[in-house]
Protein backbone atom coordinates (compact mmCIF):
# COMPACT_ATOMS: atom_id res chain seq x y z
CA UNK A 1 0.00 0.00 0.00
CA UNK A 2 1.30 3.74 -0.73
CA UNK A 3 0.22 6.53 0.70
CA UNK A 4 0.97 10.35 -0.39
CA UNK A 5 0.81 12.91 2.07
CA UNK A 6 -0.03 16.50 1.78
CA UNK A 7 3.46 17.44 1.25
CA UNK A 8 4.30 14.63 -1.29
CA UNK A 9 5.83 12.32 0.93
CA UNK A 10 4.95 8.92 0.09
CA UNK A 11 4.65 6.29 2.64
CA UNK A 12 5.06 2.44 2.02
CA UNK A 13 2.94 -0.16 4.03
CA UNK A 14 1.03 -3.53 3.20
CA UNK A 15 -2.08 -2.05 5.51
CA UNK A 16 -1.94 -5.21 7.53
CA UNK A 17 0.55 -3.92 10.63
CA UNK A 18 3.08 -6.57 9.26
CA UNK A 19 6.40 -5.80 9.20
CA UNK A 20 8.38 -2.48 9.44
CA UNK A 21 10.06 -1.17 6.18
CA UNK A 22 11.53 1.93 5.39
CA UNK A 23 9.56 4.91 4.75
CA UNK A 24 6.53 3.04 6.88
CA UNK A 25 4.96 5.47 9.93
CA UNK A 26 6.16 4.53 13.14
CA UNK A 27 3.71 3.03 15.45
CA UNK A 28 4.02 4.09 19.04
CA UNK A 29 2.85 2.43 21.62
CA UNK A 30 2.52 3.76 25.79
CA UNK A 31 3.91 1.32 28.43
CA UNK A 32 0.99 -0.60 30.41
CA UNK A 33 1.74 1.88 33.76
CA UNK A 34 3.55 4.82 32.63
CA UNK A 35 6.74 6.66 30.53
CA UNK A 36 9.20 6.83 32.94
CA UNK A 37 10.10 4.55 36.08
CA UNK A 38 11.25 7.56 38.29
CA UNK A 39 13.87 5.72 39.83
CA UNK A 40 16.02 8.61 39.43
CA UNK A 41 13.90 11.46 40.66
CA UNK A 42 13.49 8.93 44.07
CA UNK A 43 17.40 8.83 44.25
CA UNK A 44 17.40 12.70 43.70
CA UNK A 45 14.28 13.05 46.56
CA UNK A 46 16.39 10.44 48.83
CA UNK A 47 19.64 12.41 48.68
CA UNK A 48 17.96 15.93 49.44
CA UNK A 49 16.12 14.46 52.23
CA UNK A 50 19.51 13.03 53.48
CA UNK A 51 17.32 9.48 53.46
CA UNK A 52 15.64 10.81 56.90
CA UNK A 53 12.32 8.55 57.72
CA UNK A 54 9.05 10.72 58.80
CA UNK A 55 10.06 9.59 62.47
CA UNK A 56 13.20 11.83 62.08
CA UNK A 57 11.56 14.93 60.26
CA UNK A 58 11.23 17.94 62.72
CA UNK A 59 7.80 18.88 61.46
CA UNK A 60 5.08 16.48 60.90
CA UNK A 61 4.80 15.85 57.32
CA UNK A 62 1.80 13.71 55.52
CA UNK A 63 2.25 12.37 51.99
CA UNK A 64 -1.10 11.79 49.81
CA UNK A 65 -1.56 9.38 47.32
CA UNK A 66 -4.37 6.78 46.03
CA UNK A 67 -3.86 2.82 45.77
CA UNK A 68 -4.66 2.08 42.05
CA UNK A 69 -5.76 -1.59 43.26
CA UNK A 70 -8.37 -0.78 45.77
CA UNK A 71 -9.22 3.06 45.06
CA UNK A 72 -8.59 3.96 48.31
CA UNK A 73 -6.65 7.29 49.83
CA UNK A 74 -3.51 6.80 51.39
CA UNK A 75 -1.75 9.25 53.59
CA UNK A 76 1.41 8.59 54.54
CA UNK A 77 3.54 9.17 57.43
CA UNK A 78 5.70 6.32 58.32
CA UNK A 79 8.65 4.61 56.51
CA UNK A 80 11.16 6.59 54.27
CA UNK A 81 10.11 10.51 53.02
CA UNK A 82 11.89 9.49 50.19
CA UNK A 83 9.39 6.19 49.17
CA UNK A 84 6.35 8.65 49.81
CA UNK A 85 7.18 11.72 48.02
CA UNK A 86 8.05 8.80 44.91
CA UNK A 87 4.81 7.27 45.20
CA UNK A 88 2.93 10.81 45.37
CA UNK A 89 4.37 12.58 42.20
CA UNK A 90 3.99 8.95 40.52
CA UNK A 91 0.98 11.05 38.08
CA UNK A 92 -0.81 8.07 35.93
CA UNK A 93 0.50 7.52 32.83
CA UNK A 94 3.45 9.88 33.45
CA UNK A 95 5.63 7.88 36.11
CA UNK A 96 5.08 4.33 37.24
CA UNK A 97 3.14 3.83 40.32
CA UNK A 98 5.06 3.15 43.51
CA UNK A 99 4.58 -0.59 45.50
CA UNK A 100 4.87 0.73 48.80
CA UNK A 101 4.02 -1.55 52.04
CA UNK A 102 1.89 -3.44 49.70
CA UNK A 103 -0.01 -1.15 48.22
CA UNK A 104 0.79 0.56 44.60
CA UNK A 105 0.35 4.30 44.93
CA UNK A 106 0.18 7.14 42.40
CA UNK A 107 -0.63 10.68 43.30
CA UNK A 108 -2.74 11.63 45.87
CA UNK A 109 -4.21 14.19 43.47
CA UNK A 110 -6.25 11.53 41.37
CA UNK A 111 -8.67 11.35 44.33
CA UNK A 112 -8.02 14.58 46.46
CA UNK A 113 -6.56 17.84 44.72
CA UNK A 114 -6.79 19.66 47.56
CA UNK A 115 -4.58 17.72 50.72
CA UNK A 116 -5.20 20.83 52.49
CA UNK A 117 -8.78 20.03 52.57
CA UNK A 118 -7.91 16.58 54.36
CA UNK A 119 -5.63 18.78 56.96
CA UNK A 120 -8.32 20.63 57.56
CA UNK A 121 -10.63 17.98 58.32
CA UNK A 122 -8.35 16.14 60.04
CA UNK A 123 -7.97 18.88 62.53
CA UNK A 124 -4.17 19.08 61.87
CA UNK A 125 -3.83 22.09 59.42
CA UNK A 126 -0.74 23.50 61.51
CA UNK A 127 1.06 20.39 59.63
CA UNK A 128 2.66 20.11 56.33
CA UNK A 129 0.92 17.91 54.07
CA UNK A 130 1.92 17.01 50.43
Amino acid sequence: MEVKSARGHIYHGNGDGGENRPGQLLELAVPRWGLMRGDRIEALVRTLTRGLTFAELKVPLYVVAVDVESGELVVLDRGGVADAVRASIAMPGLFVPKRLGGRLLVDGAVLASLPRLLALFAGKAHRLFL
